[in-house]
């Protein structure tokens, strides 16, 4: 049994569960009993005892996989939640749904040789840009920005500023989700017109019809924008994240915010209608609508693989002799030169053969 794992931390992540199970579902599997499953949003912690293999779309259910112990573990990261540092190290296998996510990752803990690039995933359904817009009363040609509450950070009266100073035509919508109390702060202090809806009927059609999203590289947004085809505009990157940003910016998959006070300016930008069309045939060549059925080959592939299931990094293989004398033996061990060492000496040959030359 391959088990598709999240903890119920939005419908978005729900989702891609569902539509990540189908497809393994769809395809062949390694097992004939091997029966893939997306686990409710409402039962988290539901018993995985029997499952053979488990990929886990958030850290709380790679976690739950490892006390489990799931004998193959897998994770899919389509954001650069911190979270992952804490339960990496127990992945067996982890898959990044962009290159940029690589080094990232890696730098969370996820050992290099276990880490390879994948795709976002897009939820079931048809996504209909137009049907969406005229199911919502906006107009076909209007650029449209949904800007999450979770990137608003401490400092609403700065984002709001910046957003009334984005040009007239642009409509933003805010997407509160859940949170009530984001709502009435919004009803209070907007004072320009913009929209905001909550989860339920609303939400896929307002993602739907987005051209651009508000975004940060660690947060869930990144890879809800992606998945319904809209270019996400970078809220200004940690220093950790300048790589990553800068290479989907170079691929035209996103635009990039330099600092808090440009914001406006990048909107401006982003929602121009060259820019928009540019990022649509970015995102297009991504094909993400089809991206759960790639996702799902790689995980029966690894699945398939008997070195897949190599032991975690670090831990012992079989009997491993420890104390006193095992550490005095591998410290008077030679060592084999480093890089660096070997690029030294090269150098200091080099230098030899040149003075023997000119003497």
């Amino acid at each position: 049994m391959i088990a598709v794992l999240e903890s119920g931390r939005g419908p978005f992540l729900r989702a891609i569960a569902d539509a990540l199970a189908d497809a393994l579902s769809e395809a062949d599997t390694p097992q004939p009993s091997a029966a893939p499953i997306a686990l409710p949003a409402l039962e988290p912690r539901r018993d995985v005892d029997g499952a053979s293999a488990a990929i886990a779309l958030d850290p709380e259910s790679l976690a739950r996989a490892h006390e489990a112990n799931v004998p193959l573990r897998l994770a899919w990261i389509g954001w650069l939640d911190p979270r992952w540092e804490d339960a990496i190290a127990s992945a067996h296998h982890v898959l990044v749904a962009h290159a940029s996510l690589v080094d990232p990752v890696i730098a969370l803990g996820a050992p290099r040789a276990r880490v390879e690039v994948a795709s976002w995933i897009a939820p079931r359904g048809e996504r209909d840009r137009d049907a969406a817009r005229t199911a919502l009363g906006i107009d076909a040609d209007a650029p449209l920005v949904i800007v999450p509450t979770q990137v608003i950070g401490d400092d609403l009266t700065a984002l709001l500023l910046q957003l009334a100073l984005v040009r007239e035509g642009v409509r933003v919508a805010f997407d509160v989700g859940e949170d009530v109390e984001a709502a009435r702060a919004l009803r209070r202090r907007v004072s320009f017109p913009a929209h905001m809806f909550a989860d339920g009927e609303t939400a896929p059609l307002a993602w739907t019809a987005a051209d651009r999203v508000l975004a940060r590289l660690d947060g869930p947004e990144l890879a809800r924008a992606f998945a319904h085809g809209a270019a996400p505009i970078l809220a200004p990157p940690r220093p950790a994240d300048l790589f990553t940003a800068r290479a989907l910016a170079s691929e035209g998959l996103a635009t990039t915010v330099v600092n808090d006070a440009t914001l406006a300016v990048a909107i401006d930008d982003a929602c121009s209608r060259a820019s928009i069309d540019r990022a649509r045939a970015a995102l297009a060549a991504l094909e993400i609508d089809r991206a759960a059925e790639r996702v799902a080959a790689s995980v029966q592939r690894i699945v398939r693989d008997p070195a897949s299931r190599r032991a975690i990094a670090g831990l012992p293989e079989g009997l491993e002799a420890i104390g006193p004398e095992r550490r005095e033996a591998a410290s008077t061990s030679p060592k084999a030169p480093s890089r660096d060492e070997q690029i030294e000496r090269e150098l200091e040959a080099l230098r030899a053969r040149i003075r023997g030359e000119k003497t």
